[in-house]
């Protein structure tokens, strides 16, 4: 639950209220997911303690026949990909909006150890989208409104946008 308070935090800092409020919780993706729930009370929401945890919900999935098949092994695209490429973009936009994404991090650096990799070094997209430069705010801009600039050329995004007009803290 407290790592996804940290990704809508995150969401609510790039989006705006409308785009937000559509924004699923994890405990409502696993609800119409697994259990075909279409509405949620407003005390779903938020992950309150009324509802249990996640590892309860998960209970209540296997109960109902509809497990939650994961890997058999360790060696998955669910480490090997989405760590890098999806809790290091979480990490990225949690610094550039001022939401650090601690748990994230840590979730990073504690596969990094388990794997023997450093997972966070393997994404080669964040450096060329500007993304991890957290005092952008041009950047930031582009974000919230869906229209980010890439290199060309084989020249960095960075280089591309510190020539345009009105990103001269690039």
């Amino acid at each position: 639950e407290a790592l996804d308070r940290e990704r809508l935090d995150i969401a609510q800092a790039l989006l705006d209220p409308d785009d937000y409020s559509q924004l699923k919780t994890l405990r409502q993706h696993f609800q119409q997911g697994f259990l075909g729930q279409q509405s949620f009370d407003e005390e779903e929401d938020d992950g309150g303690d009324d509802n249990g945890s996640i590892s309860d919900l998960m209970q209540q999935i296997y109960e109902h026949g509809k497990d939650v098949h994961g890997p058999n092994t360790a060696d998955t695209r669910y480490v090997t990909e989405d760590v890098p490429f999806g809790l290091a973009l979480t990490v990225a936009l949690g610094n550039l909006v001022q939401r650090p994404a601690t748990l994230h991090k840590a979730g990073m650096q504690i596969m990094s150890a388990m794997y023997e990799r450093d997972f966070a070094s393997e994404n080669d997209l964040l450096a060329s989208l500007g993304l991890l430069d957290s005092s952008s705010s041009c950047r930031l801009e582009e974000l919230r409104e869906g229209v980010m600039e890439t290199g060309y050329l084989g020249r960095p995004a960075v280089a591309v946008l510190e020539e345009e007009e009105g990103c001269e803290d690039m």
